[in-house]
């Protein structure tokens, strides 16, 4: 037992560290070796952890959202209807892009590596279908409810994961001359009046 834990500890010290080096230099400036120096540990150990560099970045990139997500899950499982998830829904991801800027950097690294490494085009896909069909069991919910038909939810989650995703990103690109409280008023404002229009 006290063996298992050790080691999760050990996978989550080279995962913070391997974030610290996506923000601070970059994903294609840092190697392997680079985070075993931030350890200061060999980089035989993280093999023994990590099968490669992008094996270990989807870790981080996985990790930078996880909490949030359980969060949603834990305060949004017991309401009953569909305009409170959705809401809830918005309020989470509001509070994600306030307060996980390092994660939205870190996706921001992938985002410009897609072109160049193969193997992070293949991460995001991932990471962004994983996300859409989070979506889409909420979408699910409101047509069980009958607020949501088939039509109006085809491509509902895409727009939903791209709004926030551009908030965020403009948020951190921009920081002094995006107005973010307002934005995320206003992205909220849109949806619910949408959904409550239907």
């Amino acid at each position: 037992m006290a063996k298992n834990i050790l080691e999760e500890i050990r996978k989550d010290q080279i995962i913070n560290a391997t974030r610290k080096l996506i923000i601070d230099k970059g994903y294609g400036n840092f190697s392997m070796k680079d985070i075993a120096a931030e350890l200061d540990m060999s980089t035989g150990l993280i093999y023994h952890y990590f099968q490669s560099k992008d094996d270990l970045t989807v870790q981080v990139l996985k990790q930078s959202f996880r909490e949030p997500r359980q969060r949603y899950i834990d305060t949004t499982e017991a309401m009953p209807n569909f305009r409170d998830k959705i809401s809830n829904y918005i309020d989470n991801m509001h509070d994600v892009i306030r307060n996980n800027q390092e994660g939205y950097v870190v996706l921001l690294n992938y985002l410009g590596q897609v072109l160049y490494a193969q193997d992070v085009d293949r991460i995001l896909i991932k990471f962004f279908k994983n996300l859409r069909s989070f979506v889409d069991q909420l979408l699910e919910y409101g047509r069980e409810q009958g607020i949501i038909d088939k039509q109006t939810g085809e491509g509902m989650a895409e727009l939903l994961v791209a709004a926030s995703m551009g908030i965020a990103f403009q948020h951190i690109v921009d920081p002094e001359e995006f107005v973010l409280e307002k934005a995320l008023a206003k992205h909220k404002e849109v949806i619910l009046h949408y959904f409550d229009n239907l």
